[in-house]
Formats: structure tokens, sequence, C-alpha cells
């Protein structure tokens, strides 16, 4: 129930474990709040909030009758953007929102499945919404002789794809689970990147930087570069709405900018629609766009006291939410213009359009989008009332944080289409992920970030005769007009690659190659400097707290690749553990917070949060967070650090080893030192 503690579960199995034996007797949990549960109960409650999603692309797809894709009809304009795919070659294929772009990767899937032998497809969506409704939508469409897998990170099997690939033409997957795969010292797929022969990348303007795409990428560029023994590497194609020319502010920058994604993803040829462009145009609606001006409400009571309790917020958060809220509630009758403007929009549109118009809002936080749906709501205007409207948020974000559970969105969603809900309050990420038809109406509260999310917004509204509209402070419709002109040169600049001959596409996709190999060499040589520097110098933790609680570097292990634990049992004899609603990542299932128990004075706990509890292989272990302990060099003269990022860390701490595991899990804890001391003079 709502408002319930949150309680921690573990089977009848794991509850046999030692050390889950341990924590259930040494007083870091309050009887209450653990329960022990049969697997299969777990397993529900795990699966509540991952099944049915939505998608970017592509509502046409949606509404035919299922064909399979030896049937599919393309039109012209979808056989343009699949040519130089279909030849076998990389490529981006770039064309709008509602354009039908998965189905013209489903063509380009299947007649690689029937021309490549032993062919292996991944198709890459950035969330696990978006894998969710590109599975259904490519298994639906592709004959049954194939079979198709979808694995996220949140999936049971999100570490055991290379058990699985042998018996699955299609995998449709989050990046993060290929690499997992292909990173660390021990590779789960033996043939790396080459264990696919396709590989599609949906929204592939997100291959650069830090984003998991552009890892991906890095693997493949690798393989590449050998000199000899390469494997056959996998075809790759892009899709994207928008590729982002960041922050250029001329046109053969914004070239450079676009060229340097090709390079990442290694294509030969950017494809947009050129030929059968009034047949795209006839098919895909452009929304009318305008901009307003809102106004400095300097009137507003609530607004200027919300000011002023913000730079006092870090003091006293709880104390100050609450009396935000009873501010709000007794200022009913301060009228707010700008939300007035926005009222008056969506009656325009929405309310006086009859009962299929709906509206996307979209805003810049989390907290404005429960904000505005909360005066949407209870402002006491029945025509706005009426309009039912809801948040939608990311899932990344805890529920107290604003954010909302996967099986949230999709009711959301749901709601959305049926007409239950006609109004949507949303943060960014609904910009890639909503696909609603009767959507009329996007307006962009005091939102504007780049030329991506100008296209990506505005590509929410589907209808015929559908506007986009930003209401803004004029500081934001400035840089909306700077977006308006970065997105010309997008255009401009997408039109012209895509006239580049072959050779001189691929000569400079290899020049950003290069420099990126350049980049690479030289971070690789600066990282094994430092693993020679630091690989055998002892350090321990310590907690930010009580400066009490530590654990020596010999404790600490890595799993995965990413999560620092502890292996001396005696830590869970000196925290308190909150749970929380169980979140499953990568194979590792997050349970709640854990704070340290260490004396600040006598008999005062320091309660401060060291880390999460998650359980690996049905174990509880403690997940250290860097930024909340310091790092003492052992028999060095040296200050604590404090490290924000274990990215950071020079530190080199070894991966946890199978027997280390199993002696941790397994073994009857015995305490040692002060601890064994204490228990024998009790005795």
């Amino acid at each position: 129930t709502e408002g319930a503690p949150s309680c921690l579960y573990i089977t009848h199995e794991e509850s046999e474990i030692p050390v889950w034996q341990q924590i259930q007797s040494n007083g870091s949990l309050n009887p209450d709040e653990i329960e022990i549960r049969y697997a299969s109960s777990i397993d529900e409650l795990n699966n509540l909030s991952l099944e049915d999603d939505f998608s970017d692309e592509d509502n046409e797809i949606q509404e035919e009758k299922i064909e399979d894709a030896e049937n599919l009809r393309l039109r012209q304009y979808q056989r343009e953007l699949a040519e130089t795919a279909l030849t076998g070659r990389n490529c981006v294929i770039c064309a709008p929102t509602g354009s039908g772009k998965t189905k013209v990767s489903i063509k380009i899937i299947l007649e690689h499945l029937k021309r490549v032998p032993n062919a292996k497809v991944a198709f890459f969506a950035k969330t696990i919404p978006l894998v969710s409704q590109q599975f259904k939508t490519i298994a639906n469409h592709l004959p049954s002789n194939y079979n198709v897998l979808n694995i996220t990170s949140k999936s049971k099997e999100s570490l055991s794809l290379h058990m699985l690939l042998p018996h699955y033409s299609v995998v449709v997957l989050t990046p993060a689970v290929l690499v997992n795969h292909l990173c660390g010292k021990r590779a789960l797929l033996s043939e790396g990147i080459t264990s696919f022969t396709l590989l599609v990348f949906d929204e592939c303007h997100h291959t650069d930087k830090d984003e998991p795409y552009n890892d991906i990428m890095q693997y493949y560029l690798k393989e590449k570069r050998r000199p000899v023994f390469r494997r056959e590497l996998p075809q790759v194609v892009g899709l994207t709405a928008s590729i982002g020319i960041n922050k250029a502010t001329d046109l053969k920058t914004a070239k450079v900018n676009i060229m340097k994604i090709c390079g990442n993803l290694d294509v030969e040829h950017l494809d947009i629609v050129k030929k059968n462009i009034v047949e795209l145009w006839k098919i895909v609606p452009k929304p009318d766009e305008s901009q307003e001006e809102l106004v400095e409400n300097t009137s507003n009571e609530v607004g200027s006291k919300i000011t002023d309790i913000m730079k006092e917020l870090e003091k006293n958060a709880e104390y100050y939410a609450k009396h935000l809220k009873e501010l709000a509630n007794r200022q009913k009758s301060n009228t707010n213009p700008n939300l007035e403007r926005l009222a008056s929009k969506l009656r325009e549109n929405v309310v006086n359009q009859g009962a299929d118009a709906r509206a996307i809002v979209f805003v810049r936080t989390r907290v404005l989008a429960e904000s505005v749906v909360s005066w949407l709501n209870r402002c006491g205007q029945a025509d706005l009332m009426g309009l039912n409207a809801r948040k939608f948020t990311g899932s990344h974000a805890g529920e107290n944080q604003g954010g909302m559970a996967v099986a949230e969105q999709n009711l959301t969603i749901d709601h959305f289409r049926s007409g239950q809900v006609r109004v949507i309050v949303a943060t960014s990420v609904a910009e890639e992920g909503i696909d609603i038809p009767q959507c009329n109406m996007v307006i962009r509260y005091n939102y504007s970030r780049n030329e991506v999310s100008k296209v990506q917004t505005r590509g929410r509204s589907r209808a015929y005769g559908g506007k986009a509209v930003l209401l803004a402070m004029p500081v934001v419709v400035k840089r909306e007009r700077m977006n308006c002109a970065r997105e010309y040169f997008m255009n401009e600049a997408l039109r012209q690659i895509s006239e580049k001959s072959s050779a001189q596409f691929l000569e400079e996709v290899n020049a950003h190659q290069k420099n990126l190999f350049k980049d690479w060499d030289l971070k690789e040589m600066k990282d094994q400097r430092k693993k020679e520097e630091f690989e055998n110098v002892e350090f321990k933790l310590i907690c930010c707290g009580c400066h009490k609680v530590s654990i020596p570097s010999s404790d600490l292990k890595i799993i995965n690749d990413t999560h620092r634990v502890s292996i001396n049992r005696s830590l869970l004899n000196k925290i308190k553990i909150e749970p929380s609603k169980e979140k499953i990542m990568d194979a590792i299932t997050f349970m709640g917070t854990v704070r340290c128990q260490g004396e600040t004075e006598r008999g005062k706990s320091c309660n401060y949060r060291i880390g999460k509890l998650i359980k690996h292989r049905d174990c509880p272990f403690v997940a250290l967070g860097c930024d909340k302990m310091k790092f003492l060099r052992t028999n060095a003269n040296r200050p604590d650090l404090v490290i924000k990022r274990w990215k950071d860390v020079p530190y080199y701490v070894e991966e946890l080893k199978l027997e280390q595991f199993y002696e941790y899990a397994l073994g009857i804890f015995q305490p040692h030192g002060e601890e064994a001391a204490a228990d024998t003079l009790s005795s």
C-alpha cells in the first residue's frame, strides 16, 4: 500500500545461506523489514514493471494488419532510404519521426538474414520501453523461422547473452547488455563484436562521447584496427530523425560534427530522402510552429518565497518541502499569468477540438512536471480539470524524487491513447519515446535544449494540422532562435554530406578515426602508467561520517567491472539497512540503502549513507559509494583523498574470484580482533 515501509524480500533458499542468516540476526534490519517468500512470488513482484511499452516509431507499422517482412510494402521514399543498407554497406538513415524507419529496418534485417549464412542481428534501443516495443514489432513481422529475443539490463538473462545467442537470429537489446559482454578481462562473448553480422542502432545520434552506443563502436573500431587475424566485422546501420551538430555556429563546423558521428559509426554513406521528398511530406505531417514570450511574475508571493527557501533547502529538506506545500495550498488565489497562458493554449487546442485531441507539455524538471499537473487538476476550472493531466517522467529516479516506475509509465501512455488522460506533462524522457497519432499539440513550457531536442519534441505532434508552440521567458526564446539556426545548419549539412562521393566520404571518416586511435593510444599509455604505479599500493576506505569504520583494500573487490564490495563480513555488523523497492540491473538486484553505524560520540551512530545493498548470485553485498568514503594510503604520510567517481580512483582493485565468493557467502562468520575479544568477555 502507498506509504507503507519497504520490505526486503528473500527466498527460503537464500534464508539458509550463512551470510543472509547473519543479516537476519545482527540487528542491521528491523524484524518487520525482511520477509521470506517463495521464489516464484518474488519473480512476480520483479516482473510487474517490465510489461508493455511504447515506441518513438511507428504508428503506421503498428496500425497495419500484421504482415511478414517478405510482404512488407515499402513506400518509394522508404525504398530510397534502404538502398545503401540493402547492398550490405554501413550507413546512417536519417528521416523524420513518423516516416517509418522501423519498417525500413525490418526490411533490411530480413534481407540480411536471407543473404548472410548464420546471420546474427543486434537491434539496439536506448531504453527498456523502446526495447520492449521494437521487439514486438520486429517479432511480429519476421517469418516464424527466425527467433527473436529481447534482453535488457533489467532482465534476469542480462549476463547470459553468450549462452542464448546460438538459439536466436535477432536480439533486441539495450546497449549496456552488449557492453557488459565485451568488457572486462574475461569477455563473455568469445567472438566479441564479430559474434554479430549486423548492428542496428535506433536513435544513433547518441553514438558520441561516453554513451553506451559509442562504447560498442569503440570495440568495433579496435577490432577493425587489428593488423592481422581480423575477423569479419558486422554491418552497421544507424537510424535517426536528427544528428546534432554540437553547438556549431556555422555550416562548416556543423558538417564536421556530423561526420564525427559517421566516423564513430564507421559508415560509408548518409541516406536522406531526396528523390521522393514530395511523397515523404505527404505522409509525415509538419506541425505549425510558433514562439510566445512569457513574463516574469514579480508579484507571485509563492515564487519569491520558494526562491528564498531554496537557498536554505539543504539544511532541512523535509521541513521545507512540507512548508512549500502549505504555502502553495494557501496561495490558491495567487494567479500566475504564465500558467493562464498555458491554460489558454490547452483550451484552444485540446478542450475546443473534441474528445480525440491530445497535448504533451514538455518541462525541464520532474518537480515542475508534478507542479503543473497539480495545478491543472486542482485549479477549480472544470474544463482544464476534465483533461485529467498526468506527469510522465523517467524511471531512473526514485518515486520520492519524482520518477516513475515503468509500469506506471505504461499505464499513463495507455490512458493517453484511450483518451482517459488527454494531457501529459513530460520531461525530456518523452522526447524519443512517445508515439501517439492523435497528439495534435506539443507545448514546450519554458523549455529549450538543443536542435536535436527541438526536432524530437516537434515530432511528438503527429496529427495532421498539429501545432508545436514554445511558451518561454525571453532568454529561453533567444536560445530557441539559436536552435532554429542550428536546425537549418543541420539540415543543410545533412544534404551536402549525402551528396559527397564515396571516396571523399570515406577519406573524412578515416581521418576522424585516426584521431580517435591517437586519443585511445594516449589514454591507454596513461592508464598503464597509473596501474603500474598503484597496482600494489595498500589503502583504506574510511567512512566520511564517523571516520572510524574502515575497509582495507585487501577486503575490497569488484563485481561485474562496476560494483566495489567488501568481502569482510564484519562490515555487515556495523551497518543499518533501509530496504527499498527492488531494481534489477545487469543481473544485480538493488535492495536498499546502507548506513554506517560507527559511533560519532558515545551512544550515537553517524548514520552516514555509505552505499547500497545489492544481491549478486543470491548473496548480499555492500556496494560502496565512492563519494561517501575517504581514501587513505596505508604506510604513507599523505592526506586523505575524497574522489567522486570510481573510474577516477587510481588504486587497483581485483575482480571478485569464485573461491572468495564462496568463502564470503557460505563461511560461518567468525568475528576477529576487538569484536572477538568482546564476544569472549561476554560469554
